[in-house]
């Protein structure tokens, strides 16, 4: 998750919106990992729509929390889970998921 905003300016005029941002941006993350783990673990077919739903918005509101704060590094994180959440959803393996787990992982730790 993120705790600091390396790569991108505060305002000073704005700090509360910048840490509202940054709630926005790991809300979004916690969203897409839950549903990712109930995606990869269902076969219906209704509720793996529903999830991946879930997983598009949470991915659309992380890249609009991170352009907000104007955090370059952020974006890139977001761009690298777009990436390979299309993969995994285009091929769905465990290779696929498990990749998605260490980007998810890797933002934990930012």
């Amino acid at each position: 998750m993120v705790e600091s905003l390396p790569g991108g300016p505060a305002s000073p005029q704005e700090p509360n919106k910048q840490e509202e941002y940054k709630e926005e941006y790991n809300e979004s993350v916690k969203i897409f990992s839950e549903s990712l783990k109930e995606y990869h673990g269902t076969t219906q077919l209704q509720k793996k729509m529903m999830l991946k739903n879930a997983m598009s918005k949470s991915l659309e509101a992380m890249g609009d929390s991170a352009n907000a704060m104007v955090n370059k590094e952020l974006q890139a994180h977001k761009e690298k889970l777009q990436q390979d959440y299309n993969e995994y959803t285009s091929h769905e393996s465990d290779e696929g998921y498990d990749t998605l787990q260490k980007d998810l992982e890797s933002m934990d730790h930012e």
